[in-house]
């Protein structure tokens, strides 16, 4: 790790400025540093969980537009919405269920008819014209090409705009 001091029980590096702030400092320049502060692994958790970090795998504490309502693990999670979020995101949902199923058939068989409840992204009934088209015009929803090099062809030498 490129944080000054790190391995050493106290790191230099590290300075709390106030109860929400802190400073790093690092050993040399490194570009993609803030790019691994938000990954995963360096999300702030609460006092309780260094305390007792087995508690986090049963009552995990998160900051997202949802709560667990009920876990069992290997079976069923249920998520409702929280109200209280404060994220810019809302959620449009009251609830999610999460289901693991014991193979692939299990899952395939539950959005068939007379099979009891289906998943909100198992719906059935009329299309209505755009449906699929209204997804392709959102950004990042495909590869970029340059102007004027949208009908080349990827072989040097050869003009794909000319027969």
């Amino acid at each position: 790790m490129d944080i000054k001091g790190f391995g050493s029980r106290m790191m230099s590096g590290l300075k709390v400025v106030d109860d929400h702030t802190f400073t790093i400092e690092l050993k040399r320049p490194f570009g993609p540093f803030t790019q691994k502060l938000g990954h995963v692994a360096f999300s702030p958790l609460p006092d309780s969980v260094l305390k007792n970090p087995a508690s986090f795998r049963r009552e995990p504490v998160g900051n997202g537009p949802f709560r667990v309502v009920t876990w069992a693990p290997g079976t069923e999670t249920e998520l409702e919405r929280y109200d209280g979020y404060a994220g810019r995101a809302k959620a449009r949902v009251g609830k999610i269920t999460y289901r693991a199923y014991s193979s692939d058939e299990a899952a395939y068989a539950l959005p068939l008819p007379g099979a009891g409840r289906r998943g909100a992204a198992c719906r059935r009934g009329p299309r209505r014209p755009g449906d699929q088209a209204r997804g392709r015009h959102r950004p990042g929803d495909r590869h970029p090409a340059p102007a004027g090099h949208e009908r080349r062809p990827p072989q040097g030498g050869l003009d794909g705009d000319r027969p």
